[in-house]
C-alpha cells in the first residue's frame, strides 16, 4: 500500500461510528491504519497472515480488535458495520463472493474500499459493476487535507453504499445480470 492509498483508508477509517470490517491483513499493514485512526470495533479476517507483525498489532488494540483467521468466505457476520476494506483474493470469483458476502451488512451510505483497483482485473470488474448497477457509488475526496489527492489514479477506489445488493444475488450465482 502506497502512503497516499494510507491516507486515503485512513481518511475514510476515521469517520467510522459502528464498526470496520477488513478482509485480508497480510503483514497488518492496513490493520495497523485502521486501527490507528479509528475508535469503533475492527473485524479483521485473513486466514494466510504473519503472526509475528500482527502481534503487536494485537496487543495494542486487543480490547477492539477481533482477528479473524479464516478465508472470506467461511465468516457470516451478523453486525452491522459502516466502513469495509477488501484486499483479500483479487480473483474476480473471490472479490464477488466477498460483495455477496458482505455488502448487506455495509450500512446505507458507508464505504466500500476496494485495495488493487487498477492492478488486478477482478477488483476492477466488481467495482463497476456496483457501480453501473447502481448499488455502490464512486467517493471522490472534496475535504482538506486530502482533498489533494486523486483517488481515481492511486490503485484504490472507494464506493459509498447507495443500495443493498438484489435477492437473486447469491455467492453460488455469481452473474450480474439482470440487476437493475
Amino acid at each position: 500500500m502506497s502512503p497516499l492509498e494510507a491516507t486515503i483508508l485512513h481518511f475514510f477509517c476515521e469517520k467510522a461510528t459502528t464498526r470496520i470490517v477488513e478482509i485480508g491483513r497480510r503483514f497488518g499493514g492496513s490493520t495497523f491504519i485502521i486501527c490507528n485512526c479509528s475508535t469503533v470495533p475492527v473485524i479483521s479476517i485473513d486466514p494466510n497472515y504473519h503472526e509475528n507483525y500482527v502481534k503487536k498489532i494485537k496487543e495494542q488494540f486487543e480490547s477492539r480488535l477481533q482477528l479473524i483467521n479464516k478465508k472470506s468466505n467461511e465468516v457470516n457476520l451478523q453486525d452491522s458495520y459502516d466502513v469495509l476494506f477488501v484486499d483479500g483474493s483479487h480473483r474476480a470469483v473471490h472479490v464477488k463472493e466477498d460483495i455477496v458476502n458482505y455488502w448487506n451488512n455495509l450500512e446505507i451510505n458507508g464505504y466500500a474500499i476496494f485495495h488493487d483497483y487498477w492492478s488486478r482485473s477482478g477488483v476492477n470488474y466488481n467495482a463497476q459493476r456496483l457501480i453501473q448497477n447502481s448499488i455502490g457509488k464512486e467517493i471522490t475526496i472534496t475535504e482538506e487535507p486530502t482533498s489533494q489527492l486523486n483517488v481515481k489514479y492511486q490503485d484504490i477506489i472507494v464506493l459509498q453504499k447507495i443500495q443493498e445488493l438484489p435477492k437473486n444475488m447469491t455467492a453460488d450465482r455469481l452473474s450480474w445480470y439482470g440487476c437493475k
